[in-house]
């Protein structure tokens, strides 16, 4: 198991409560990881051996909440483009 001290999630370990015994095709080799950090995985899991294409090691597919991912992306637009527009005073470009 992975022990971080930056604050990262282990999705397998949050979502599952423990990790695969493996994920290779090799008992006992746990040495693929995916970590998070500040992003909410919904699921997480492995798939069989060799699928979609001949490995030795297992695929894993992580389901995250694009929300939580792209966060500050969307309230930096939110600020950027869907503020009020400012107005200002108008001003004659010829002077009385």
């Amino acid at each position: 198991m992975v022990e971080d001290q930056r604050g990262m999630d282990d999705p397998f370990v949050t979502l599952m409560d423990a990790r695969p015994n493996s994920m290779t095709v090799t008992p006992h080799c746990d040495i693929d990881f995916i970590l998070t950090y500040g992003v909410f995985a919904a699921n997480i899991t492995t798939l069989p051996p060799n699928t979609p294409s001949h490995s030795d090691h297992l695929e894993i597919l992580i389901d995250i909440n694009l929300h939580s991912f792209f966060h500050h992306l969307i309230v930096s637009y939110r600020i950027k483009f869907l503020a009020p527009l400012h107005q200002g005073t108008n001003s004659l470009l010829t002077p009385i």
